[in-house]
């Protein structure tokens, strides 16, 4: 099986590197040439810390800029109005922090390169998908700035199927 996720953000990276280490052929797509274009949010939950650590990724924490939340300081018309403390003592490593989204996506982008099912396709964005004749996705079309191409075949029969910028609607090549 072949997969095609579309989007680098954290869901679609997570995604990607999963797929790549259980041996399927999965490519990643991003729109941006890098991940410090776009704003995708720099702040970690506990359950988004226990995501990373059950993917093997806890280390990574650690090798990226970023900091532990202590408080939330609640400022109102130039006046702190209050503090809310975050239990850092009581969460450990799971605490709340704040890092380097873009810092965090290379690796993870990094270490789902390790598998060879794993392909990775910047500076593209999702164009069409092709569908054969019983309206089934075997693949899809991506475009890099103003070029159309043929991609992402993901039939698993033995007949190739691809299309040319030309036949972006799904016809077999």
């Amino acid at each position: 099986m072949k997969v095609l996720v579309v989007g680098a953000g954290p869901a679609g990276a997570a995604t990607a590197l999963l797929l790549a280490r259980c041996g399927l052929g999965v490519t990643l797509v991003e729109r941006e040439t890098s991940f410090e274009r776009v704003f995708r949010g720099e702040g970690l939950m506990p359950l988004g810390i226990d995501a990373l650590f059950e993917m093997g990724l806890g280390g990574v924490l650690e090798s990226i800029p970023g900091r532990r939340v202590e408080s939330w300081n609640i400022w109102i018309d130039g006046e702190e109005v209050f503090i809310i403390p975050e239990p850092v003592e009581e969460l450990g490593e799971r605490a709340v922090r704040v890092v380097s989204q873009p810092a965090l996506l290379e690796k993870m982008v990094e270490e789902a390169g390790r598998y060879p099912s794993f392909s990775f396709e910047g500076r593209s964005r999702l164009h069409d998908l092709i569908h054969d004749p019983g309206s089934r996705v075997v693949g899809a079309v991506l475009q890099t700035d103003e070029t159309v191409r043929e991609r992402c075949a993901l039939t698993s029969s033995s007949e190739p199927t691809g299309v040319s910028g030309a036949h972006a609607h799904g016809a077999a090549a």
